[in-house]
């Protein structure tokens, strides 16, 4: 499957279209779902961690991606290693982005809001390139 621009931003405007219908359940069914404070807890940590890994992980990746691409003479072959690397990491980050908001509601929580925020300067800096 060749990936292109194109399937990158869909996938970058997915990302961000699911983060706001996890706001919208969020807000509508937050209050009906009851989650214990030992869960939230362990909610709280795992997202937290999620967050301190694939951050700074996936933009160490990438760059070594792209030097690595840079070695292949091939330019359809490089584009398509970015393009498939830029694919999983919209996902990657997309994904933290929709279970923070989601768990926001949910949790109780007012920090995991902060990580939303952080998970969304994330997704834009990850925005493809046109």
């Amino acid at each position: 499957m060749k990936i292109t621009k194109a399937k990158l931003w869909a996938v970058y405007y997915i990302a961000m279209l699911m983060a706001v219908v996890a706001a919208m359940v969020g807000y509508k069914f937050g209050d009906s779902v009851s989650i214990t404070d030992n869960v939230a807890l362990y909610i709280y940590y795992f997202l937290i961690l999620y967050v301190i890994a694939t951050l700074p992980g996936s933009f160490a990746l990438m760059k070594k991606v792209k030097a690595e691409a840079e070695l292949i003479e091939d330019e359809d072959m490089q584009a398509a290693k970015i393009n498939r690397f830029g694919l999983i990491r919209l996902i990657v980050i997309g994904l933290g982005l929709t279970a923070c908001v989601l768990f926001f509601y949910f949790c109780h929580e007012r920090s995991l809001i902060w990580l939303a925020g952080i998970e969304a300067i994330g997704l834009v800096l990850c925005k493809p390139k046109k």
